[in-house]
């Protein structure tokens, strides 16, 4: 979770937190859902059937963040990012605000 926050705080001092948004891209078919053995399986099965690519999808396991391995445990994120001063204002745009303002912008 450490390594998590200090590349936010980089992002943030870089291009600011208008600009940093979450894309944890939670999947069921991947560790804490199924074992690492199971994952394996099915990519193995996904690129044998070209549904996926070697060089654009890497080759399990795969795991999430320590404290939010799975959607309902994001919250977590909030509290960390609170105990290092983030602003209720960055972290609200940080998990999803800054993506509704993008989105809001590039649907006119």
């Amino acid at each position: 979770m450490d390594d998590f926050l200090k590349h936010a705080e980089h992002i943030i001092h870089l291009v600011g937190e208008d600009y940093l948004s979450l894309g944890l891209d939670y999947y069921t078919g991947q560790w804490p859902y199924v074992s690492d053995e199971a994952a394996i399986a099915n990519y193995n099965d996904l690129v044998a059937r070209g549904v996926w690519n070697v060089k654009n999808y890497p080759k399990p396991p795969h795991k999430y963040v320590s404290g939010i391995e799975t959607p309902d445990k994001i919250m977590n994120l909030k509290s960390a990012f609170l105990k290092r001063s983030f602003t209720e204002s960055a972290i609200d745009k940080i998990m999803g605000k800054n993506l509704l303002r993008v989105f809001s912008d590039v649907w006119k």
